[in-house]
C-alpha cells in the first residue's frame, strides 16, 4: 500500500513538471523567458520562500529606541525608584525587592532610572539587614 502511494506521488510530481516544462515552453515560444517558477501555481516566484515561513526578527536594541523618543521603562523606572525609597523608611525587604524587579524590567526597557532604583533597593535591604538586628538589642 505504500508502494502503490509513493508511486502516485511519483507520478503526480512527473506530470506536474510535464505542465511546468510545457508552459515554460509556451512562454519561450513567445519570447518571455523566466527563470524562477513555483511548483504549486505555475506563475512565476518574486520572493524567497524563506522569509515567506520565518518568524520577523525583532531587535530590542533600546539604545535606538531611546534615540527614536520611545521611553517606555521610564514611567516604570520612576515607580521602582519611589517604592526603592520608601523602602528606607517602611518594609524594606518588601518594598526594597518589589523595587528590585521594577528596577530590572525598567532598566531592561532602556532607563536609567530603573539602574538607580535597583541600585537604591539593593542598599535599603542590605542596610536593614545589619541595622535591624543592633537596633534590638
Amino acid at each position: 500500500m505504500a508502494k502503490r502511494h509513493k508511486e502516485n506521488e511519483k507520478e503526480e510530481m512527473r506530470r506536474l513538471e510535464a505542465s511546468l516544462q510545457d508552459e515554460r515552453d509556451q512562454e519561450e515560444d513567445a519570447g518571455r523567458i523566466s527563470s524562477e517558477w513555483s511548483y504549486a501555481n505555475t506563475e512565476p516566484v518574486d520572493v524567497e520562500a524563506a522569509s515567506e515561513l520565518a518568524e520577523p526578527v525583532r531587535r530590542n536594541n533600546w539604545r535606538e529606541r531611546r534615540k527614536e523618543g520611545v521611553s517606555d521603562g521610564r514611567t516604570m523606572g520612576i515607580i521602582a525608584l519611589v517604592l526603592s525609597l520608601i523602602s528606607f523608611f517602611l518594609l524594606p525587604f518588601l518594598f526594597g525587592s518589589v523595587g528590585i524587579i521594577l528596577g530590572v524590567f525598567a532598566a531592561a526597557r532602556g532607563s536609567r532610572i530603573g539602574w538607580w532604583a535597583l541600585a537604591l533597593s539593593i542598599i535599603a535591604i542590605a542596610l536593614s539587614m545589619f541595622i535591624t538586628p543592633i537596633m534590638r538589642y
